[in-house]
């Protein structure tokens, strides 16, 4: 019974995840580092990168310098930053770009543990995504 609770409850979340997303597929987005690639390939998003591909290790001026290009000429019109890290490096590349910037929080800090942890965490990056990446910036 609980099996079956849970492959409805996934079925149901899958649906509302795809509706919420639906009117952001295709539109670039730029993250801190890759840590919602197979929630990209799920619902059709379109992850262009992240700033930092080695999360303990700060990136190169010249990568820093890549994803400034990326958003520019991507039309890029968010970036995601994580709230275990500093927005720092976030604020940087999106400087006089016209992008938006949100938090992603792959890890659920903010929910207590329990069974519902997972789907508020799904649920928060689905939000974060489609009001981040609904915005008319640039």
């Amino acid at each position: 019974a609980n099996a079956a609770t849970l492959q409805s409850k996934l079925a149901a979340l899958d649906t509302t995840l795809q509706a919420r997303l639906e009117p952001v597929k295709g539109r670039p987005f730029i993250q801190f580092h890759d840590s919602v690639q197979y929630f990209e390939a799920r619902y059709g998003l379109k992850g262009l990168g992240a700033i930092n591909l080695e999360p303990d290790d700060s990136p190169s001026a010249r990568r820093i310098g890549d994803i400034q290009n990326l958003i520019a000429d991507q039309n890029v019109r968010c970036v995601f930053r994580e709230p275990q890290y500093s927005d720092r490096l976030v604020r940087i590349v999106i400087a006089d770009s016209g992008a938006s910037s949100a938090t992603l929080d792959p890890l659920g800090v903010p929910f207590s543990p329990g069974p519902e942890l997972y789907f508020q965490m799904m649920t928060g990056i689905a939000t974060a995504m489609r009001e981040c990446l609904g915005s008319t910036a640039p």
